[in-house]
């Protein structure tokens, strides 16, 4: 694509009675890259803000941009702006056949670095600052809205191929910080700092990628024998006997079971089962152990092999502890093809730990509003989950530590299928950016 100025730019008005929209205007003032048209979201002709978008796409389309900048009016410019920065992010982005390019997000669920000037990113909110490709025109005008509620969410699932520009060129005015209250985190979300840590966390594995495989041998694991600890209650007998059933045959494994801890508070009882069973680990001088719960239930991927591989490979790269699946994993950044570092990883059905975690666990304070997976994430920067997972919570329609699976029915089975939905998804693009010659688990 041969970069021509200046940008056909289209300021989206949300409030017609506001004067937001006269920031916008001062913002681009001294910009000769940019001409500028300002389209009223509140037009009953267009239909509010994907009215408003659809509206700017099928003038693109008629004037043949090869792309647009579409902004709303809480735009405003980063220090880091610059024309040739932009041209360089928008010319990258296009090399990368991106649909969209966003110049400012307020939140995202996960980035992946591709280039020094862009990143990919999945799920986001925040359109203040956008680039839309010809590419994507036809997309967006052929869309069916259905049952999906926002503007971001519509253009999250309609491509996999949104990138974010790095360094960001806008922020949303007056609000470099938006509080997020999710499964995932409940601080509030910075984004600049997070994609800074992202692309550190992404190169350090890299950098040692090579060496980390080097130290499994596929051929030494076959009277390779990992401490098992499983938790549960006595009389919760069909989960008893729905776990040994698991651990049928798996002769990896030295399984002991551990009855549960009983509190008041469900999942305190279960912070108090695993520190129970650290303990155990401590006074048996193990190396590495497996702690599980009744309701862990191996996915059609799980091997010997591959388990033995990550848990080789995790531990060289500084591990603490590695999930074999997870309900939830903020940030996701790829360690390796199927491997993967997350700010927050939920669940605990499955985890292995490692030694060196042992002692930090037992020494942190903790009250009854504790939380396992949560408080045990937030012990250390340095946890990792597979996928493809090799472990999902079987759903047995009740829960002895989260309340909420009472009334919400099927609940665990959805927060599994979603979250395996997105790490697919950042695997097929880390696959298509950082393929390697070795024998990969997909799906």
């Amino acid at each position: 694509m041969t970069m021509r100025l200046p940008i056909s730019t289209y300021l989206i008005n949300r409030n017609a009675q506001s004067t937001d929209h006269q920031h916008l205007l001062i913002e681009f003032e001294d910009k000769k890259e940019f001409t500028i048209t300002v389209t009223d979201s509140t037009n009953p002709e267009v239909d509010g803000i994907w009215g408003c978008l659809v509206s700017i796409i099928s003038t693109a389309r008629i004037n043949k941009e090869k792309f647009i900048l579409v902004c709303d009016d809480s735009h405003q410019f980063t220090a880091d702006y610059s024309t040739d920065t932009l041209c360089d992010q928008i010319t990258q982005a296009d090399q990368l056949d991106a649909d969209l390019l966003l110049g400012g997000v307020s939140w995202f669920d996960t980035v992946l670095p591709v280039t020094d000037a862009v990143a990919w990113i999945n799920y986001f909110t925040g359109i203040q600052f956008m680039i839309i490709y010809e590419r994507f025109y036809e997309k967006i005008l052929d869309a069916k809205l259905g049952n999906i509620y926002d503007i971001e969410q519509q253009l999250s699932a309609m491509s996999s191929k949104i990138f974010i520009a790095t360094p960001l060129l806008s922020i949303k005015k007056d609000c470099e910080e938006v509080p997020i209250n999710n499964e995932e985190t409940e601080a509030t979300f910075q984004v600049a700092p997070a994609i800074k840590t992202i692309r550190e966390v992404f190169s350090f594995y890299q950098d040692t990628l090579e060496e980390s495989r080097a130290v499994f041998d596929p051929e030494n694991i076959e009277n390779l024998v990992i401490p098992t600890y499983v938790i549960n209650l006595p009389e919760r007998t069909e989960r008893r006997a729905h776990i040994e059933a698991q651990f049928q045959g798996r002769d990896e494994f030295d399984v002991k079971y551990i009855e549960a801890c009983r509190h008041d508070i469900g999942a305190v009882g279960l912070w108090l089962s695993i520190r129970k069973i650290i303990q155990m680990a401590i006074d048996n001088d193990d190396e590495v152990i497996i702690i599980c719960e009744d309701d862990h239930e191996f996915s059609e991927y799980y091997t010997k092999e591959y388990l033995i591989k990550n848990i080789f490979e995790a531990h060289f790269q500084g591990a603490d502890y590695l999930c074999g699946g997870s309900g939830g994993v903020a940030q996701a950044v790829p360690v390796t093809e199927n491997r993967y570092w997350g700010s927050m990883c939920l669940s605990t059905q499955f985890i292995i730990v490692f030694r060196k975690f042992f002692n930090r666990i037992l020494d942190q304070p903790f009250d009854d509003k504790v939380i396992a997976d949560r408080f045990l994430s937030n012990l250390t920067v340095n946890k990792m989950v597979l996928y493809p997972f090799i472990s999902f919570q079987k759903d047995f329609g009740y829960s002895d530590v989260t309340p909420v699976h009472h009334d919400v029915k099927g609940l665990i089975t959805m927060i599994f299928t979603e979250n395996f939905k997105k790490m697919g998804r950042i695997q097929k693009t880390y696959l298509e950016y950082y393929s390697h010659t070795r024998t990969i688990e997909t799906i």
